[in-house]
Order: structure tokens, then C-alpha cells, then sequence
């Protein structure tokens, strides 16, 4: 039978049509001036069709380093984001799964950072960075002094507890009769059965790292080897002119790895957005 349809869900689809048409423009636009010539992306009226400039543009972005700040903001984000979850999914289970004194104080300790603003900390932080710390080590310059300040992420390990308040804990008192140590109970276990959401936090923390542009300036330094893609794009805006094929063309490609992984992953990420984010 064939299903009629009423006059406001009509006028409803046409909304809802015209918001994907807005939301999607921009991003066409995006792609079709990278492949356009920086006097032919200010033209007027502005052209929505592809151009033939993608290879000079391309060949601009390599000749000012473009391959290798993508691969730095590569290897950190996804250290970062590995590093992150395994650090903040062992205190989420520590939190839920472990009884001892200072365990509320110290989440709470935790949410009240949430609140601090990072430009409050970077001094600090940059000191210790800079050598200011137990070893004497001086990270700046290095990947390492842009990883190891984001591993303390207090909305991941929030998120973590939230996640593992939902884990019953008889699975983990089942396995230790097995025989099954700490670790095993937490790895083996545990982690398997919150990987949806975990799987969220992966995307939040990984689109974080690889749009962070903040810290990334202050730790680099005048290493031009450690820049990042936010770096490397900014850097094409020059003191007096600005090759916007070029930046366009930068920026899209920056954004084109992680619109695919969240076409691919959308699913999985609601679904554990959703379930770290709701108790019961």
C-alpha cells in the first residue's frame, strides 16, 4: 500500500532537508576552493564548481612541510589517545571497583579541575617541560612535551567512572575464583565490556589532540620539525599576503581523515556517548 504523506510531515522533511543542505555547504565549498587558485577563491561571484589548482596547491602545502606536520599530529594524537584511555579507563575502574579512603576526595579533586581553565596551568606546566622536573629532562620541541601534559584529563577519567559505574562487579568477583589476577580481571574482563564507550572517548580525545593548537605553540617552540597541522596551517598565513588556496586546501585535508572515521564510526560513537554519559 502505498503511504500517503500529510502536509506537515512534507513541510517537516523540507526542513529537515534544507538544515542537511546548510550543515553539508560548507564543507563542499571547503573542497572545491582547495582546488582553486588564491585570486579565484576571493572572486565574485564566488565559483562552486571543481577548479585545476589541486597540484600547485598540494605542491605548496609539501614544499612548506605539510607531510611532516601531518605525520606529528598523527603520532600525537593517536599516542595521546591510546595513552589517554588506558590511563583514564585503570582510575575510572579504580574508582568504581575499589574501595579505600581517599577515593571520594580525590574524584572530587578531579571534577574541580574540570572548572580550571588550561591557560592557568601552562606556565607550570611549561616549566616542567622546559627541565623543571624529577629526571631534569627537556621535552620542548618534542612530541613527548605535548603528550604527557594531556594524559591528565580529568573529563576522560569523569568519563571513565561514569562507564564503569554500569560494569557489574560480580563478573570481576567471578573471575578472580577463576584465578584471574588484578590486571587480568581489568584488561581481560573489564575493558571488553565497556569498549563502545570507550570507543567514544577515543574520538573525543583524538579530535582534541588534532585540532589543539594551544599547547602545541607553547611546547613547540621555534622547532619548525615538531609542527603540528594547526602550526603548519597558520603558518601559511604570511605577514603580508595569504595564499588561501593553499590554506584551504591545508584545511581541508585536515579535516577530511577524521569526517571519514566519524562517517564510518557514527554508530559506535553515539551509541557509546550515550551509554558513558547515562547512569542506570
Amino acid at each position: 500500500m502505498k503511504r500517503r504523506w500529510s502536509f506537515a510531515q512534507t513541510l517537516a522533511l523540507i526542513v529537515v532537508a534544507l538544515g542537511a543542505l546548510l550543515a553539508v555547504f560548507p564543507f563542499y565549498w571547503m573542497f572545491s576552493a582547495a582546488t582553486r587558485l588564491s585570486s579565484e577563491v576571493l572572486g565574485i561571484p564566488p565559483r562552486l564548481d571543481i577548479g585545476s589548482a589541486l597540484l600547485t596547491n598540494l605542491e605548496t602545502l609539501v614544499g612548506k612541510g605539510f607531510l611532516l606536520a601531518a605525520w606529528n599530529s598523527a603520532f600525537i594524537a593517536l599516542t595521546t589517545t591510546a595513552l589517554t584511555v588506558l590511563v583514564s579507563s585503570m582510575a575510572g575502574f579504580a574508582f568504581t571497583q575499589y574501595r579505600f579512603g581517599a577515593r571520594e576526595p580525590l574524584f572530587a579533586f578531579f571534577l574541580v579541575t574540570l572548572i580550571v581553565p588550561p591557560q592557568v596551568t601552562i606556565v607550570p606546566l611549561f616549566q616542567l617541560m622546559a627541565g623543571q622536573n624529577p629526571l631534569g629532562l627537556n621535552l620542548l620541541g618534542t612530541p613527548w612535551a605535548i603528550i604527557l601534559p594531556a594524559l591528565s584529563n580529568s573529563f576522560a577519567i569523569f568519563f571513565c567512572r561514569q562507564t564503569f559505574q554500569k560494569y557489574p562487579p560480580e563478573l570481576s568477583d567471578a573471575a578472580r575464583v577463576d584465578g584471574a589476577n588484578e590486571w587480568q580481571v581489568y584488561w581481560q574482563v573489564a575493558m571488553p565490556s565497556v569498549r563502545s564507550s570507550l570507543a567514544a572517548l577515543s574520538v573525543f580525545v583524538f579530535l582534541g589532540q588534532w585540532n589543539s593548537f594551544f599547547l602545541p605553540l607553547i611546547m613547540n617552540g621555534n622547532n619548525d620539525a615538531g609542527r603540528t597541522l594547526p602550526l603548519a596551517i597558520s603558518a601559511l598565513i604570511g605577514e603580508n599576503s595569504v595564499d588561501y588556496g593553499a590554506l584551504i586546501a591545508g584545511t581541508a585535508l585536515s579535516v577530511l581523515p577524521v569526517l571519514v572515521f566519524f562517517l564510518f564510526a557514527q554508530r559506535l560513537f553515539v551509541s557509546g556517548a550515550l551509554s558513558g554519559s547515562v547512569k542506570g
